[in-house]
């Protein structure tokens, strides 16, 4: 996958692959929903609108932000080739997943010192030295979740948190807001109930013809 997250070719003397790129990039409002003080949108961090030029002659501009969360030199040298693993889950994401859960639980807002702790363990690593928050006395169920989308993007874990809570950051007005009815950038028209449901499978299509979705 490697190469479907480096620019776009015309980007040149990043990678040795020529011929693809960018199928996989944060948009812009994405990229400005994040605290100006986090890591994870700090050049070379989650995401980057820079790259070390592969023949060492120094730092390329990309204007626009790329996904660097996974980003391999080694592959970048040998044409998109990579056998950089890829996580399924991290501690970050069972915190998020605690202090969410409380939350809700708790009918949104918790002040539950363990909910609230894992929620900040995350926060604190993303703005170690940021002076603009402290480590909050009650949690509420969006500020959980919107913690939980800005950390574990790009590990295909948001469209199911989606599915599951049927909720969606909103990068406009910067809340969650329920999925039904968000229009999102790159689609013609808003969420719908059958948008979030999975096609019935082809073999069982072929062995019954009457699974006809409506």
């Amino acid at each position: 996958m490697h190469s479907a997250l480096l620019p776009y070719p015309e980007v040149a003397n990043i990678s040795q692959n020529s011929a693809y790129g960018g199928a996989l990039a944060p948009t812009e409002p994405f990229y400005d929903s994040y605290s100006e003080n986090d890591l994870r949108k700090a050049d070379f961090g989650y995401m980057t609108k820079k790259y070390n030029a592969l023949d060492g002659t120094g730092e390329i501009n990309t204007d626009v932000p790329y996904i660097y969360k996974f980003f391999d030199v080694s592959a970048a040298n040998n044409a998109g080739k990579s056998g950089m693993g890829y996580p399924i889950i991290r501690y970050a994401d069972i915190l998020l997943l605690m202090a969410e859960a409380k939350t809700i639980s708790d009918g949104g807002t918790t002040t539950d010192t363990d909910a609230i702790n894992a929620y900040w363990q995350v926060r604190q690593r993303a703005i170690p030295a940021s002076a603009e928050e402290s480590k909050p006395s009650s949690l509420t169920f969006e500020t959980a979740y919107k913690e939980r989308i800005w950390e574990l993007c790009f590990e295909t874990q948001t469209w199911f948190d989606m599915l599951r809570t049927r909720k969606a950051l909103d990068t406009t007005s910067g809340k969650v807001i329920d999925l039904i009815g968000l229009q999102t950038p790159g689609h013609s028209s808003p969420f719908e109930e059958k948008d979030l449901l999975f096609p019935y499978p082809l073999r069982e299509k072929r062995l019954n013809p009457n699974l006809v979705r409506k």
